[in-house]
Protein backbone atom coordinates (compact mmCIF):
# COMPACT_ATOMS: atom_id res chain seq x y z
CA UNK A 1 0.00 0.00 0.00
CA UNK A 2 2.57 2.40 0.95
CA UNK A 3 4.27 1.87 -2.30
CA UNK A 4 1.27 2.45 -4.43
CA UNK A 5 1.14 5.70 -2.21
CA UNK A 6 4.59 6.64 -3.19
CA UNK A 7 3.84 5.97 -6.66
CA UNK A 8 0.93 8.47 -6.64
CA UNK A 9 2.74 10.77 -4.84
CA UNK A 10 5.26 10.62 -7.57
CA UNK A 11 3.27 10.89 -10.40
CA UNK A 12 1.45 14.30 -9.47
CA UNK A 13 5.22 15.79 -8.37
CA UNK A 14 5.96 15.12 -11.94
CA UNK A 15 2.71 16.63 -13.14
CA UNK A 16 3.26 19.57 -11.16
CA UNK A 17 6.69 19.88 -12.48
CA UNK A 18 5.47 19.91 -15.87
CA UNK A 19 2.34 22.33 -14.96
CA UNK A 20 5.38 24.48 -13.37
CA UNK A 21 7.36 24.42 -16.66
CA UNK A 22 4.33 24.86 -19.05
CA UNK A 23 3.73 28.84 -17.02
CA UNK A 24 7.40 29.71 -17.15
CA UNK A 25 7.26 29.16 -20.85
CA UNK A 26 4.06 30.60 -21.34
CA UNK A 27 4.94 33.52 -19.65
CA UNK A 28 7.91 33.61 -21.68
CA UNK A 29 5.97 33.52 -25.04
CA UNK A 30 3.53 36.25 -23.50
CA UNK A 31 6.40 38.70 -23.17
CA UNK A 32 7.32 37.53 -26.90
CA UNK A 33 4.09 38.28 -27.94
CA UNK A 34 3.97 41.63 -26.47
CA UNK A 35 7.37 42.34 -28.73
CA UNK A 36 6.49 40.70 -31.95
CA UNK A 37 9.08 38.05 -31.69
CA UNK A 38 6.15 35.47 -31.54
CA UNK A 39 2.79 35.32 -34.00
CA UNK A 40 -0.49 33.65 -33.31
CA UNK A 41 -1.36 32.98 -37.04
CA UNK A 42 -5.39 31.47 -38.47
CA UNK A 43 -7.06 30.58 -41.17
CA UNK A 44 -10.09 29.46 -41.68
CA UNK A 45 -10.05 26.22 -39.81
CA UNK A 46 -6.08 26.39 -38.58
CA UNK A 47 -4.27 28.39 -36.00
CA UNK A 48 -0.29 28.27 -35.08
CA UNK A 49 2.04 30.02 -32.87
CA UNK A 50 5.47 30.98 -34.65
CA UNK A 51 8.80 32.08 -32.46
CA UNK A 52 11.26 34.65 -33.78
CA UNK A 53 13.21 35.20 -30.32
CA UNK A 54 16.18 37.48 -30.45
CA UNK A 55 19.14 36.29 -28.19
CA UNK A 56 17.59 37.35 -24.66
CA UNK A 57 14.39 35.02 -25.27
CA UNK A 58 16.75 32.46 -26.46
CA UNK A 59 18.63 32.67 -23.21
CA UNK A 60 15.18 32.61 -21.73
CA UNK A 61 14.00 29.02 -23.33
CA UNK A 62 17.74 27.65 -23.46
CA UNK A 63 17.40 26.08 -20.33
CA UNK A 64 14.28 23.80 -22.02
CA UNK A 65 14.33 21.27 -24.50
CA UNK A 66 13.62 21.47 -27.65
CA UNK A 67 11.07 18.96 -27.39
CA UNK A 68 9.31 20.18 -24.31
CA UNK A 69 9.10 23.60 -25.75
CA UNK A 70 7.45 22.08 -28.73
CA UNK A 71 4.97 20.04 -26.76
CA UNK A 72 4.30 23.05 -24.68
CA UNK A 73 3.73 25.40 -27.56
CA UNK A 74 0.88 22.73 -29.32
CA UNK A 75 -0.51 22.86 -25.60
CA UNK A 76 -0.82 26.50 -25.42
CA UNK A 77 -2.41 26.88 -28.74
CA UNK A 78 -4.88 24.34 -28.21
CA UNK A 79 -6.31 25.18 -25.36
CA UNK A 80 -6.16 29.10 -26.44
CA UNK A 81 -8.58 28.02 -29.17
CA UNK A 82 -10.76 26.65 -26.76
CA UNK A 83 -10.69 29.03 -24.82
CA UNK A 84 -11.36 31.62 -27.84
CA UNK A 85 -14.29 29.02 -28.52
CA UNK A 86 -15.63 29.58 -25.37
CA UNK A 87 -14.89 26.05 -24.22
CA UNK A 88 -13.10 26.54 -20.78
CA UNK A 89 -15.74 24.62 -19.11
CA UNK A 90 -16.31 21.88 -21.38
CA UNK A 91 -12.40 21.62 -21.00
CA UNK A 92 -12.53 21.76 -16.98
CA UNK A 93 -15.20 19.06 -17.09
CA UNK A 94 -13.38 16.64 -19.25
CA UNK A 95 -10.35 17.12 -16.93
CA UNK A 96 -12.57 16.82 -13.39
CA UNK A 97 -13.41 13.23 -14.81
CA UNK A 98 -10.15 12.21 -14.56
CA UNK A 99 -8.95 13.22 -11.24
CA UNK A 100 -8.78 16.59 -8.86
CA UNK A 101 -5.26 16.91 -9.86
CA UNK A 102 -5.73 16.90 -13.32
CA UNK A 103 -8.86 19.65 -13.43
CA UNK A 104 -6.20 21.77 -11.32
CA UNK A 105 -3.03 21.53 -13.47
CA UNK A 106 -5.68 22.29 -16.44
CA UNK A 107 -6.75 25.35 -14.35
CA UNK A 108 -3.74 26.59 -13.63
CA UNK A 109 -2.74 26.22 -17.41
CA UNK A 110 -5.92 27.89 -18.44
CA UNK A 111 -5.75 31.16 -15.97
CA UNK A 112 -1.96 31.33 -17.23
CA UNK A 113 -3.29 31.58 -21.19
CA UNK A 114 -5.86 33.88 -20.31
CA UNK A 115 -3.39 36.15 -18.55
CA UNK A 116 -0.24 36.37 -20.76
CA UNK A 117 -1.47 34.74 -24.18
CA UNK A 118 -4.77 35.96 -24.96
CA UNK A 119 -5.36 39.39 -25.70
CA UNK A 120 -7.89 41.60 -27.74
CA UNK A 121 -6.02 41.67 -30.51
CA UNK A 122 -5.49 37.85 -30.39
CA UNK A 123 -9.57 37.86 -30.04
CA UNK A 124 -10.18 40.04 -32.95
CA UNK A 125 -7.77 38.13 -35.15
CA UNK A 126 -9.24 34.59 -34.32
CA UNK A 127 -13.11 36.27 -34.88
CA UNK A 128 -11.92 37.65 -38.39
CA UNK A 129 -10.26 34.66 -39.51
CA UNK A 130 -12.46 32.04 -38.56
CA UNK A 131 -15.82 33.94 -39.99
CA UNK A 132 -13.74 35.72 -43.11
CA UNK A 133 -14.28 33.66 -46.50
CA UNK A 134 -12.69 35.41 -48.90
CA UNK A 135 -8.36 36.70 -49.86
CA UNK A 136 -7.18 38.24 -46.13
CA UNK A 137 -4.31 40.53 -46.35
CA UNK A 138 -1.05 38.38 -45.59
CA UNK A 139 1.57 41.14 -46.01
CA UNK A 140 2.55 44.69 -46.77
CA UNK A 141 4.98 46.58 -47.27
CA UNK A 142 5.88 49.74 -48.48
CA UNK A 143 9.70 51.90 -49.16
CA UNK A 144 10.12 54.80 -51.10
CA UNK A 145 12.14 55.01 -54.57
CA UNK A 146 14.17 58.21 -55.36
CA UNK A 147 14.60 58.13 -59.69
CA UNK A 148 17.12 60.55 -61.01
CA UNK A 149 16.28 63.15 -62.94
CA UNK A 150 15.79 62.97 -67.10
CA UNK A 151 16.26 65.60 -69.72
CA UNK A 152 12.66 65.86 -69.49
CA UNK A 153 11.68 65.90 -65.75
CA UNK A 154 13.19 66.08 -62.61
CA UNK A 155 14.08 64.31 -59.78
CA UNK A 156 11.62 62.03 -58.17
CA UNK A 157 10.68 60.21 -55.01
CA UNK A 158 7.69 57.56 -55.05
CA UNK A 159 6.32 54.96 -53.36
CA UNK A 160 6.10 51.49 -53.93
CA UNK A 161 3.63 49.23 -52.25
CA UNK A 162 3.76 45.34 -52.00
CA UNK A 163 0.49 43.32 -51.18
CA UNK A 164 0.49 39.68 -50.58
CA UNK A 165 -3.19 38.38 -50.20
CA UNK A 166 -4.18 34.86 -49.58
CA UNK A 167 -7.32 32.70 -49.86
CA UNK A 168 -8.56 32.22 -46.62
CA UNK A 169 -9.92 28.83 -46.99
CA UNK A 170 -6.91 27.60 -48.89
CA UNK A 171 -3.77 29.31 -48.41
CA UNK A 172 -1.64 28.03 -51.44
CA UNK A 173 -3.67 30.29 -53.19
CA UNK A 174 -2.22 33.39 -53.06
CA UNK A 175 -1.54 36.53 -54.75
CA UNK A 176 1.24 39.35 -54.58
CA UNK A 177 0.63 42.74 -56.24
CA UNK A 178 3.08 45.61 -56.48
CA UNK A 179 2.49 49.22 -57.74
CA UNK A 180 3.63 52.99 -57.17
CA UNK A 181 2.05 55.38 -55.88
CA UNK A 182 3.27 59.39 -55.76
CA UNK A 183 2.71 61.99 -52.45
CA UNK A 184 -0.27 63.06 -53.26
CA UNK A 185 -1.69 59.77 -53.66
CA UNK A 186 0.10 58.32 -50.53
CA UNK A 187 -1.92 61.62 -48.71
CA UNK A 188 -5.29 60.01 -50.32
CA UNK A 189 -4.98 56.61 -49.25
CA UNK A 190 -3.77 57.50 -45.43
CA UNK A 191 -6.86 60.18 -45.41
CA UNK A 192 -9.31 57.29 -46.60
CA UNK A 193 -7.69 55.15 -44.24
CA UNK A 194 -7.56 57.63 -41.03
CA UNK A 195 -11.41 58.35 -42.07
CA UNK A 196 -12.24 54.54 -41.58
CA UNK A 197 -10.53 53.99 -38.28
CA UNK A 198 -11.89 56.93 -36.98
CA UNK A 199 -15.42 56.16 -38.08
CA UNK A 200 -14.67 52.99 -35.62
CA UNK A 201 -13.82 55.20 -32.24
CA UNK A 202 -16.45 55.70 -29.38
CA UNK A 203 -18.03 59.12 -30.01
Amino acid sequence: MAEKNNVISFEKELFMKNCDIFIDIAKIFGEMLQVGEATFSFDHSEAALTLNPSPKFEGDLARFSQEKIKSVTEEIVEIALLLLNNQEQQMLNQAREEGKTNESILQKKIDVVKQHIISDKLQNAFHFYRTCIGYVLEQFAAQRIVKAASPNYPAQETILLKLVVKDNMDEINKQAVFFEVYEDQLDEIIAVLTDLKNQNKPK
